[in-house]
């Protein structure tokens, strides 16, 4: 089941349940993850998906949010709550488009 949030707290709890931390893409609009945040997930694979000309840091929790919320963004997550096996996926999106989604039901 995919649950979605904009609440700080949620999305912090989730990643680390899922040992993620916060990081900045230096290449905001490059391929994978496009908007410039992202969680890392410590020996997977998802380094893969970034080019050799784009590099990664990491960053607080504080610079993550600040971010989070500049571009206004929202997480799709992956409710492992009740999983037998953790299912570590996310993607974030644009808080505008899941209200246009809603406001279309």
């Amino acid at each position: 089941m995919f649950q979605t949030t904009t609440d700080h707290a949620k999305v912090r709890e989730w990643a680390q349940q899922n040992n993620a931390k916060p990081q900045l893409i230096d290449s905001p609009h490059s391929y994978g993850d496009k908007i410039g945040i992202r969680l890392d997930f410590p020996g997977r694979l998802d380094d893969a998906d970034l080019s050799m000309k784009k590099t990664v840091k990491d960053i607080t929790w504080e610079e993550f949010f600040k971010l989070f919320d500049e571009l206004g963004l929202a997480m799709e997550y992956a409710d492992t709550t009740h999983a037998v096996e953790a299912i570590n996926f996310y993607r974030f999106v644009k808080r505008e488009q899941l209200e246009a989604e809603e406001a279309s039901l």
